[in-house]
């Protein structure tokens, strides 16, 4: 086995398909924009989750307009309306077989790892179904937000399975792009200025995360130690970007297109 072997296999094929479309739309505006943008999308589709009543998650609802137009989704629209015109026009046409949820899930992993993020390409999956009625989605919930307070907060991340670490390592994409001038990063540099006092980006959020002794422990595990954060935020973000699905049936190849 030589060292190209491992990119031929239908993992990485389909992956690197994903890729040179994303990067694509991607460049299209600055990085600052479209990182966190593309990021936050693929979060608050997931997050709608009802694990009570299985509605929601990564299902696109952000295709009904209750759900694009709540408050946490609103300031995205553009950025929404032209990643979809850019799955029907721009992108790989072999990705066209693709539901809206699996293109949007699979630009965030490729926007994560381009952010000097996790790299979680391997692990991508595709056969996600996206909801066709609004009524699929009665009963989802709403994205969990800081001004929620800590309970609320806490027990939104909780109900979905997500431990502690875990809930922690994700409030990072809240203020993802938030405080850094020139190009987004996603890695542990929030947790690091609130450590040290420096930058304040969300005052609700910094207030959850050290006012609890438990999320403190967290928030400076993560500011000292980088390979901390990255590993549990993949382990977070490989559940999140699975809610509302069933895990048996996802699968790592592309769909075929039928004509």
């Amino acid at each position: 086995m030589n060292r190209f072997t491992k990119v031929a296999t239908k993992e990485h094929y389909a992956i690197n398909v994903i890729g040179r479309s994303a990067r694509l739309f991607l460049k299209q505006k600055s990085i600052n924009y479209n990182f966190p943008t593309v990021v936050k999308l693929a979060f608050n589709d997931a997050m709608t989750y009802n694990p009570e009543n299985g509605k929601g998650g990564t299902v696109f609802g952000l295709g009904f307009r209750e759900h694009k137009l709540k408050h946490y989704n609103k300031k995205h629209l553009g950025a929404l309306e032209n990643l979809l015109w850019f799955k029907e026009s721009q992108a790989d046409v072999r990705l066209d077989a693709l539901s809206k949820s699996d293109f949007l899930q699979s630009f965030a992993v490729i926007a994560i790892k381009d952010a000097m993020g996790p790299n979680m390409c391997e692990n991508n999956r595709f056969g996600r179904k996206d909801a066709t009625s609004e009524e699929q989605l009665e009963g989802a919930c709403e994205v969990p937000q800081p001004e929620d307070g800590v309970t609320s907060f806490r027990d939104a991340f909780h109900s979905k399975s997500f431990d502690s670490r875990e809930m922690v390592a994700l409030s990072s994409v809240y203020t993802f792009g938030d405080f850094q001038p020139r190009i987004a990063e996603m890695n542990n540099q929030y947790f690091k200025n609130l450590v040290d006092k420096d930058i304040q980006s969300n005052d609700a959020l910094d207030k959850i995360l050290l006012d609890d002794s438990e999320l403190k422990e967290f928030v400076e595990l993560f500011a000292n130690e980088t390979d901390e954060f990255e590993e549990a935020f993949t382990d977070a973000w490989l559940k999140l970007y699975t809610l509302g699905n069933d895990d048996k049936e996802l699968f790592f190849e592309v769909p075929k297109i039928e004509y």
